[in-house]
């Protein structure tokens, strides 16, 4: 079986070095895609789900709205600026990862590339940090 992501060394800390979104070439990365059959990638779907999972509970407070339809009673669906924030949480939901990134670059674009080469659970710790601490 070959693996849609290869490391290409590791670190003085053992840790494996996965290739940077900028080295990957996506016409041939593409290609790869056809010579991989649903029983190689099976058990990665359920590895992926149980790993999704394990972020979405331990980065809780990253994922869920502060608002939700649920949280409303009667009262809250007329006053218009509690719907509207609802509305806008989950517009927010919608365009999360662009807002995580919008965010950690502080506006900046140019810096995407930067965080994108990132490890995830590094970006995650950080914005629980700002979330927790309010910082801005």
């Amino acid at each position: 079986m070959r693996y849609i992501i290869s490391y290409t060394d590791k670190d003085k800390h053992g840790n494996t070095i996965f290739e940077t979104y900028d080295s990957i070439n996506v016409n041939i990365r593409s290609d790869m895609f056809y010579d991989i059959s649903i029983n190689d990638i099976f058990n990665l779907i359920n590895l992926f789900n149980e790993f999704k999972q394990t972020i979405y509970i331990n980065y809780q407070p990253l994922f869920n709205p502060i608002l939700d339809d649920d949280d409303l009673d009667d009262e809250d669906l007329t006053d218009n600026e509690v719907v509207k924030q609802v509305q806008k949480e989950k517009t927010q939901n919608k365009w999360s990862w662009e807002l995580i990134l919008f965010d950690l670059a502080n506006g900046d674009i140019t810096k995407y590339n930067n965080i994108l080469n990132l490890p995830f659970i590094m970006i995650l710790n950080m914005l629980s940090v700002k979330k927790t601490f309010n910082l801005e």
